[in-house]
């Protein structure tokens, strides 16, 4: 057994075996070897090895074969092969989403907007994760007789869903509930639908609004990602009019401030003597996803107004013997670091950008399937 002593440089015999260092081993210069240094049996310490630690960048320019050290670019263990640098753990990235469902379509109330979350997940690069971009439900084709207007649907990366706006209702009808929900029909005074179902903290939307009727009223604004729709004020009023739906909800992670996720205006009822037109929308134009005739007239069969696309707006409602309208499609938006990238699987359109030190992906369409990977740039 050889032994390491605090007095004059050792000089080993060609063959070591069973050299146990009990305490912490510290080279003050280089420690090499003119020949192979191997261990036959195992090697074991009670404390730690240190690797050499550096950037993608400084790795080394002639590496050997069977090299490893710690790339601190991508936080994992690497080798080299003889050929190229591999991985000996799979790196996690951090990556920041954006999560906007699609928004429901409009009957005479106004379509709720989708649901509006943000998540920030650790992500492992080489595994596929779900990504999936909510449609904008469609309008009422009869707001008079039907009620067949539809909700959004829902966005999701990863585990992370946004529920789709809630449907706005016919003229007897009650708005859907969603991630905000939809506004009431001109002529019914409950039952407006619920934001932020299914629950989850923060909210990701707001309740839309009942109609006020007394008789033929305007109907209810859907529910924002901002704030909740507003209630139409009755035909007895000299401003009598739909309600405005809830307010957008700004986000810069494109790096410039948007808004998402506007709720619909709800629509006007021709027969109201005192109306003054639809509500205006919730998004940052107030003539976006207006409700029908939302620029001050009574028009009758007045159409209402779809969503913007990839915004998760809610559609403005139609005139009561009118029609509804398509809610605007949803968005996932996420940024990683630009030592990263990230591949898509068939279905998805996206574009990308470079914003300061990150890499920002914009996601406008993905099936229910479709997927992203994650890579070293």
């Amino acid at each position: 057994m050889a032994y390491i002593g605090q007095g004059a440089p050792q000089t080993f015999p060609a063959t070591v075996s069973n050299l146990n260092i009990t305490g912490p081993l510290t080279v003050g210069g280089a420690l090499t070897a003119s020949g192979a240094l191997s261990v036959s049996g195992k090697f074991t310490a009670s404390g730690e090895t240190l690797l050499p630690a550096g950037t993608t960048a400084e790795r080394p320019a002639s590496p050997v074969a069977g090299s490893v050290r710690f790339n601190t670019s991508t936080n994992a263990y690497e080798g080299y092969d003889g050929t190229q640098w591999t991985f000996l753990s799979n790196p996690t990235i951090s990556v920041e989403a954006l999560i906007i469902a699609g928004g429901g379509g409009s009957g005479c109330g106004g379509g709720g907007a989708g649901g509006f979350r943000t998540v920030t997940d650790s992500v492992v690069v080489g595994t596929e994760y779900t990504i999936t971009v909510g449609g904008g439900g469609s309008g009422n084709t009869d707001n008079l007789n039907l009620n067949n207007a539809t909700s959004g649907g829902g966005s999701t990366f990863n585990t992370t869903v946004s529920a789709g706006g809630g449907s706005g209702g016919g003229h007897v009808d009650a708005g859907a509930s969603g991630g905000s929900g939809g506004g009431t029909g001109s002529d019914v005074t409950t039952g407006a639908g619920s934001g932020n179902t299914p629950a989850t903290s923060p909210a990701q939307g707001f309740d839309g609004a009942a109609s006020n009727r007394i008789s033929w009223g305007g109907s209810g604004g859907g529910g924002g990602a901002g704030g909740a729709g507003q209630v139409a004020t009755s035909e007895t009023s000299v401003v009598g009019r739909g309600g405005d739906g809830g307010l957008a909800k700004v986000s810069s992670i494109t790096g410039s401030a948007v808004y998402y996720a506007g709720g619909g205006g709800g629509g006007v009822n021709s027969n109201t003597a005192n109306s003054t037109g639809g509500g205006l929308g919730g998004g940052t134009a107030v003539t976006a996803e207006k409700g029908g005739a939302g620029d001050g007239t009574r028009v009758v069969n007045a159409a209402g107004n779809a969503g913007t696309a990839n915004t998760g707006g809610g559609a403005g409602g139609g005139e009561t013997n009118g029609v509804g309208a398509t809610g605007g499609s949803g968005v996932v938006i996420f940024k990683i670091s630009s030592g990263f990238n990230a591949t898509f699987s068939a279905g998805v359109t996206q574009t990308s950008a470079t914003v300061g030190s990150d890499t920002v992906y914009t996601v406008t369409a993905a099936g229910a399937s479709d997927t992203v990977t994650f890579g070293v740039a």
